[in-house]
């Protein structure tokens, strides 16, 4: 049986390369556990600062879910790209990683979970509790957020020009 030669463009997976490859892959996994188990309304646990306790069943002061869904996504991400990063030297002739693809399926999820959580996060703090017809609605905050995300946006595709020098 003749084994399919691994193709010149994607190479020998050096011990670098595969530190490169497991954390885009944490990186995609995390942000995907992020958004997929608010999607699905996973039911965390929720830290109540003003109760000091934690709590699954919802209570009636402000909570702070992020910090168990972002344990949650971690404590998922981790062992998949710990694995992915133990078994693709022997597994790498059927894996044909080409980094460019990873790197821009992280800029991608990047991109993606800043924008899935700041729309959530406007949604739940800034729309549900002024109402869009609010005079306040486009205030000052509303313009500081727009105007971050705006420059977000602006070094993220000036840092996608520098690596694209770079790299040509």
């Amino acid at each position: 049986m003749e084994e399919k030669p691994i193709k010149p463009e994607y190479g020998q997976l050096t011990k670098s390369c595969r530190i490169f490859a497991g954390l885009n892959l944490f990186l995609i996994l995390a942000i995907f556990v992020l958004v997929f188990s608010h999607l699905i309304g996973l039911n965390l646990p929720k830290y109540y600062p003003l109760l000091h306790q934690w709590s699954v069943s919802p209570l009636q002061e402000v909570s702070m879910g992020f910090f168990s869904a972002v344990g949650f996504s971690i404590l998922t991400a981790l062992p998949l790209s710990i694995l992915f990063y133990l078994v693709s030297p022997h597994k790498q002739k059927y894996l044909e990683i080409r980094f460019k693809t990873f790197k821009n399926l992280s800029t991608l999820a990047i991109i993606f979970g800043i924008l899935y959580f700041a729309v959530k996060e406007w949604k739940e703090w800034g729309i549900e509790k002024m109402g869009p017809k609010s005079e306040s609605f486009f205030s000052a905050e509303f313009w500081l957020f727009i105007a971050v995300l705006v420059l977000f946006l602006i070094l993220l595709k000036i840092l996608l020009i520098l690596e694209k020098k770079i790299f040509e």
